[in-house]
């Protein structure tokens, strides 16, 4: 116990005094720039990264974290002058983002998150959920309350980028002062998609999950789970995980029933969770007496805790969100502009390494990601090259050469239909691109395939 109060004081003036990241066993507490708390989290890839969170915040890496910059905050003149909380971010590639949170906010990226343009929902309450499934294509979740008369679990639809949004579906509730919500969303494509309905938001109410498959022109409920649920992510059409208010919910058939992972673990709430394939996920629980970020790698069936109960500037501060690239790199953010990175391999293939000028050629990130069909690759070159892009597994071993030519100076794109080069579809799962130069110079990205 005196050696555990010894290192918490130790890292307490580290953090203080230290203009650098600091490590922690396996981790690396990285400098965020803000004291605000920071609700979620997304990279891209092994170098891009964005945080969200309190007054409008949004913090950026192009480094791995190395250093973030503020993006986006407001001013502060009093206590009755702040901004709104972000509780969402994605990126569909390295250039265009979207945040979400309360009175309806919707910011939007086109350029990496250099501008911020702020984006009319036409509602005022709170928006929880963001999925793209393209640039310009996408769908926010959230309510639209109208406190003391009925609530309305409402999904927004944009086709230009969110120019416009339109009031795309809604579940109202006519019970008083009962919020009802549809807390996250998810589209793989422009037919599919999965919406998570709560009322309420106790240990004791249900989520009812709505699924469409023409885009939206119809929806039907089609699974229930035993309690409320805070995000949820899909590791491939199959196998669905979702945080709760208390537990780990996992769905392996497209949302229909429902598994609890270890019962309830964490009455404090589930914040997030990140899953790496079917079977595999990190997430992050907390209650009143601890903070702790846990592994599961055998579907659910039991979980190891790889961190727990690290003090900064408040005693055990929450831990709101989590992002992986890989297993073993993992970013998480929370209270007091906390943000974490967990180091290690990500797999044989190196990801996103720039080994020239980023002028000679560049890779974007494919879109949609995750993809169930085909998914578009985007990438540029400066001068004539030959460029060869490879599709890997995650033990390096090559899928498919998409392209394999000369190119003139100029942007293209290649796409992939998630075969492998004798034309048999893939498994689900992770898998990374590359682009490699005659020289050898290389940058790779991830990309996520649902079969």
């Amino acid at each position: 116990m005196r050696a555990l109060i010894l290192r918490s004081i130790i890292l307490i003036i580290l953090i203080i005094i230290s203009e650098k990241n600091i490590s922690f066993c396996q981790w690396i507490i990285q400098q965020s720039n803000t004291t605000e708390d920071l609700r979620d989290v997304y990279f891209t890839d092994a170098k891009h990264g964005w945080a969200v969170g309190g007054n409008e915040t949004i913090i950026a890496t192009m480094d791995g974290g190395e250093n973030w910059i503020v993006q986006r905050t407001l001013a502060i003149v009093d206590s009755l002058s702040r901004g709104a909380t972000l509780s969402r971010v994605k990126f569909v590639n390295n250039e265009v983002g979207y945040a979400v949170g309360e009175g309806g906010t919707i910011l939007a990226t086109k350029d990496g998150g250099s501008t911020w343009t702020k984006q009319e929902s036409g509602i005022s309450y709170i928006i929880k959920g963001v999925s793209f499934i393209s640039p310009d294509k996408g769908w926010v979740s959230g309510s639209d309350y109208i406190y003391g008369e009925k609530s309305i679990a409402i999904l927004l639809h944009t086709t230009d980028g969110g120019s416009t949004w339109e009031r795309f579906y809604e579940v109202p509730i006519s019970a008083p002062f009962l919020p009802n919500f549809f807390n996250d969303v998810i589209f793989t494509d422009r037919f599919n998609g999965w919406a998570f309905e709560t009322y309420y938001m106790d240990n004791f109410n249900s989520t009812y999950v709505h699924k469409t498959i023409d885009g939206g022109k119809n929806w039907e409920k089609v699974g229930e789970t035993s309690g409320p649920i805070n995000r949820v992510e899909m590791a491939s059409i199959d196998s669905i995980w979702a945080s709760g208010i208390a537990s780990v919910y996992i769905s392996f058939d497209g949302g229909v029933k429902w598994n609890i992972l270890g019962g309830y673990i964490a009455f404090g709430g589930v914040k997030d969770v990140e899953p790496i394939n079917g079977k595999c996920a990190y997430f992050v629980a907390n209650t009143g007496t601890y903070t702790r970020i846990c592994l599961t790698e055998d579907g659910g069936d039991s979980y190891n805790i790889i961190l727990e109960n690290i003090t900064l500037e408040k005693q055990n501060p929450y831990i709101w969100a989590l992002s992986a690239v890989g297993k073993e790199l993992l970013w998480a953010v929370g209270d007091s502009g906390l943000v974490m990175k967990h180091e290690g391999i990500i797999s044989s293939i190196e990801e996103n390494v720039d080994l020239r000028s980023p002028e000679d050629f560049s890779l974007s990130q494919n879109y949609p990601n995750p993809f169930n069909s085909t998914t578009v690759i985007p990438f540029s070159v400066a001068k004539e090259s030959k460029i060869k892009i490879i599709v890997y597994n995650v033990k390096g071993e090559e899928i498919i050469i998409l392209e394999d030519s000369y190119y003139m100076p100029g942007s293209y794109k290649v796409y992939w239909d998630g075969k492998d080069k004798c034309n048999r579809l893939v498994s689900t799962g992770i898998y990374f691109y590359k682009l490699l130069l005659d020289n050898n110079d290389y940058i790779c990205k991830k990309m996520i395939y649902i079969k």
